[in-house]
């Protein structure tokens, strides 16, 4: 899995807010290795802001992931957001 298209280049970013739309999906979580997302689905929406003397980043995520219950071990849905 490639994770460059995840990276932001603030270096040559002016002052002022950017906006970021990801789509992190199962590709994602399997590329990870150590995950215990089977499948999923998120939407990741960031707000970047380059100021002076300051680098903020807001992130809301929006979606829906599958994980192994910890008590029966069956396989169940969970929203994300």
């Amino acid at each position: 899995m490639e994770f460059d298209k995840f990276t932001i280049g603030f270096e040559e970013l002016k002052l002022g807010n950017y906006d970021y739309s990801f789509l992190v999906n199962t590709a994602f979580f399997k590329g990870l290795g150590y995950s215990e997302i089977l499948k999923g689905e998120v939407i990741v929406s960031s707000i970047f802001t380059k100021s002076e003397r300051l680098m903020r980043m807001s992130l809301s995520f929006e979606g829906k992931v599958v994980l192994p219950c910890d008590r029966c071990g069956e396989n169940f849905e969970e929203a994300v957001g």
